[in-house]
């Protein structure tokens, strides 16, 4: 889910704000897949984009932001 990451690395370029609301939606239907991404959205990917080289952010972000979930520094394909 890379609402919220820029479109130069993949993302949608949308604010953190829209993620939250799309992780509220989600919560109506399924709370644990919602938490799930909530600690993808906040922890994973703020962290990169906010103390990540710019050569870090090119290599993980379009990754977490399209084909790759992560939790606690495991990474799954999907």
């Amino acid at each position: 889910m890379g609402i919220d990451i820029e479109t130069e690395y993949g993302g949608s370029g949308l604010s953190f704000f829209a993620s939250v609301l799309a992780v509220e939606e989600i919560a109506k239907v399924e709370p644990s897949l919602s938490i799930f991404l909530h600690v993808h959205n906040s922890l994973v990917n703020s962290a990169i984009r906010a103390v990540g080289s710019e050569e870090q952010k090119q290599k993980y972000l379009p990754l977490l932001s399209q084909s790759v979930v992560s939790f606690d520094n495991n990474y799954e394909y999907r």
